[in-house]
């Protein structure tokens, strides 16, 4: 997403890149005789960057607009039977806790070192 660059700018040459690799590249627009709106009307122009008017816009975009038609998820009652004893710990941890768990307090409850925890 480019919200402001000139027409010689580092974000035109990552819009390029992103391009090339196939990946979304979305562009604020800008008034025409502002600097620092060139580099985003030029790629709105030429095709290479969606215009955003706001965030609706990139979620409209990305297909993040909710339809209201989805049924919520059935929780998953069993996940990978072929745990090792230090994944189990892990994932018991994780589970009882029913929230986002900084790996910090991970590693301080399962008594691990980070690196060992990154690895399983």
């Amino acid at each position: 997403m480019v919200i402001e660059a000139s027409i010689k700018g580092g974000a035109l040459i990552t819009a390029e890149i992103a391009n090339s690799y196939n990946r979304d590249v979305f562009a604020f627009r800008g008034r025409v005789d502002a600097e620092f709106s060139e580099g985003c009307n030029f790629l709105i122009r030429n095709n290479k960057a969606a215009l955003l008017r706001c965030a609706a816009d990139l979620a409209y975009s990305l297909g993040w607009e909710s339809t209201g038609k989805t049924q919520p998820a059935k929780e998953q009652l069993i996940l990978f039977m072929d745990l090792s004893a230090d994944e189990k710990t892990i994932f018991d941890i994780i589970h009882q806790h029913k929230s986002l768990l900084a790996i910090d307090d991970l590693t301080i409850k399962t008594n691990m070192p980070m690196s060992q925890l990154a690895m399983n």
